[in-house]
């Protein structure tokens, strides 16, 4: 699963798609795990706290937010049991990893959302867990950029995927009683992903990412896949976490097919529009120049 594209890890085993990136590689926590997961067992605590703006929130016992301005560099999302590291990113990936969202329900962004990346370095209270490490993040975003928002439902334009005529071009394996290590990670770069045992609802999150809609799983697939995908990009295509690295990956084929093209000429799946209702995180307020720390 090594390699320079590689820029994040997700598990088929948690809901929660996956929030770190980096251009040099996969990241992962200080504690081994992919990074950085939440545990089954406060997921739906997690969800409860979504969209909601606790006023007494867990804060970190320092923290220091600046705007980083250099125009390349890796960038980075760690989470440890005594603070978090995030680098060179920007807030348009920040806000998702943060609240457990995806960067498509954000509603209200102003225009430097894309553009704009951030570091930080916070130190927590010893041994804090991942649910309250991202709590205190949201007390940080409130605090130190003055985050206002709200929730709203909102119609929306996505997708289904489904089999193609000739699909699946895969061998669905049975889902093990004991995963291995390697089970359930993905690997996503521009112009690229490629997954090792995992579930057709998590891949239809990784379609969703470089997509930025919603993306349901109506493929019928009980099991689980490798899986490896590769397109040429256009320029709307979403960087994900924060700026690339310079000279790292290998430029896409130029001549290769789009993202829907190979979808279902190397997987055997395709794309169907679906509307459905989704909850929005609508801005209403966030300044792009954080406090003094």
């Amino acid at each position: 699963m090594v390699s320079q594209r590689v820029l994040c890890e997700t598990d088929h085993r948690s809901p929660i798609r996956c929030v770190g990136f980096r251009g040099g590689g996969a990241v992962r926590d200080n504690r081994g795990m992919s990074a950085p997961m939440l545990k089954p067992i406060a997921v739906l605590m997690f969800q409860c706290l979504l969209f909601s703006q606790v006023e007494t929130a867990p804060t970190f016992e320092a923290a220091s937010v600046k705007r980083n301005n250099s125009p390349g560099g890796r960038s980075e999302f760690r989470m440890s049991p005594d603070g978090v590291t995030i680098t060179h990113y920007r807030m348009r990936f920040l806000i998702p990893n943060v609240y457990g969202i995806a960067a498509y329900q954000i509603a209200g962004a102003p225009q430097w959302l894309d553009s704009n990346t951030y570091d930080i370095l916070a130190r927590a209270p010893k041994g804090s867990s991942d649910l309250q490490l991202r709590l205190m993040l949201q007390q940080l975003l409130v605090d130190r950029f003055g985050l206002k928002f709200h929730r709203e439902a909102r119609d929306v334009t996505g997708y289904a995927v489904v089999l193609a005529k000739d699909g699946p071009k895969f061998t669905i394996e049975k889902k093990p009683d004991q995963p291995g290590s390697d089970d359930g990670r993905v690997g996503a770069g521009r112009g690229m992903a490629r997954g090792h045992m995992v579930s057709s609802a998590v891949f239809a999150q990784v379609l969703s990412t470089y997509l930025e809609r919603p993306v349901f799983d109506q493929t019928g697939i009980d099991g689980l896949f490798n899986f490896e995908l590769q397109w040429t990009p256009d320029e709307t295509e979403p960087q994900l976490g924060g700026a690339p690295s310079p000279g790292g990956a290998p430029s896409p084929d130029p001549a290769g097919p789009s993202l829907l093209t190979a979808l279902q000429e190397q997987l055997g799946l395709k794309l169907v529009q679906q509307r459905s209702q989704i909850d929005m995180f609508v801005i209403d307020h966030l300044q792009e120049t954080p406090t003094e720390n």
